[in-house]
């Protein structure tokens, strides 16, 4: 099994997301998925890929499944996180990633979600969770540049079509590169460690 931790927030009835999540834990890394709704019973769970239900990711709720998951994002220290659906997943995501400091966040954008008034509360959310964002995907062009136009730089925007495996590969690459500091110093830790 491959060291990379990662934490997934998304509908777990959503195809788009179990692509992500069948490909990550199919290559060995170890995987946490959160959502609100049950696991399908066509979805096959390896030993690698754990399930937390949430109650809610609806604001302002989504404080309180914050502070019910705590625990298990603090035990499962994820060394990137993943949410799908800006206004609702990427909400909570990205109360972890300020609050708690687990970092990087990437953010898809599943399409009519980044498209909200900047003075509703899901548009203020999305507005100030954008800064934060290691990276920004989405199979929705509309939904890519709305996400660039809020402030995402070009250069951390992907068009990922989650069906096609050479376009996850680059993900995987991404998520490589953005964690790649964080793995060097935490193998440098234990080699220290080692030689005590």
């Amino acid at each position: 099994m491959k060291n990379l931790k990662i934490a997934f927030f998304g509908d777990s009835h959503d195809h788009e997301v179990l692509y992500h999540i069948s490909y990550f834990t199919q290559k060995g890394y170890d995987v946490r998925f959160y959502s609100v709704k049950a696991l399908p019973r066509y979805v096959s769970s390896p030993p690698n890929l754990r399930f937390k239900k949430l109650s809610t990711v609806n604001y302002p709720w989504t404080y309180f499944t914050f502070v019910g998951t705590a625990f298990h994002m603090l035990r499962h220290k994820p060394d990137i996180m993943h949410a799908f659906n800006l206004a609702n997943y990427g909400v909570l995501s990205s109360l972890y990633c300020r609050l708690a400091g687990f970092k990087p966040m990437i953010l898809t954008a599943k399409g009519q979600d980044v498209f909200h008034d900047a003075k509703t509360h899901k548009g203020w959310a999305i507005k100030h969770m954008i800064p934060i964002g290691a990276l920004f995907t989405s199979s929705d062009e509309m939904a890519v540049q709305e996400m660039v136009k809020m402030g995402a730089s070009i250069k951390k925007v992907r068009v990922i079509d989650p069906k096609r495996e050479d376009m996850l590969q680059q993900l995987e690459q991404d998520y490589l590169e953005l964690t790649a500091f964080k793995r060097v110093m935490l193998a440098a830790r234990q080699e220290n460690k080692d030689q005590k």
